[in-house]
């Protein structure tokens, strides 16, 4: 014999669970998403920032030997927001560091957003001469010792 309100229960029972499971599935996705934004966010800055340690690096290659035989004060701090002015409310900064105890140059590229340091990366850049075996010649080149990524948000 059935009570009467039974299956009023029973369904109330699925539907509770069905509706715990929808709302955690719900968050999760919601948290996934929320993590592809922010990875988004990331590779942007962290491009953004490549490409402003890139030009830090052509601009100290191109003139190696005058940033280290010269007696300007370092660090040197020089404006690269020419290179991102298609976006708004960013500042670009690369800094330029001589190390006294070796013929090396500290290079840093910072991406802000006002005051907020979005995204650092720096290396270090040191020159060497190779022996050419066809010309006979030393010749000097440039290369990057180590790569640092730092503050990223």
């Amino acid at each position: 014999m059935n009570k009467n309100g039974s299956s009023v229960l029973i369904v109330l029972m699925i539907t509770t669970f069905l509706s715990m499971l929808v709302f955690g599935y719900w968050y999760k996705s919601s948290l996934l998403l929320d993590l592809v934004n922010q990875r988004e966010k990331f590779y942007k800055n962290f491009y953004l920032t490549e490409k402003i340690l890139k030009y830090g690096i052509q601009t100290v290659g191109d003139n190696f030997d005058k940033f280290i035989n010269t007696d300007i004060k370092f660090p040197l701090i020089l404006d690269a927001s020419f290179m991102i002015e298609n976006i708004p409310m960013l500042q670009a900064e690369v800094l330029i560091n001589k190390i006294d105890l070796e013929p090396t140059i500290l290079i840093s590229a910072f991406l802000k957003n006002k005051k907020i340091i979005l995204c650092k990366l720096s290396c270090k850049l040191s020159k060497t001469e190779i022996f050419n075996d066809k010309t006979k010649n030393k010749e000097y080149y440039s290369f990057i010792q180590n790569f640092t990524i730092n503050n990223f948000i």
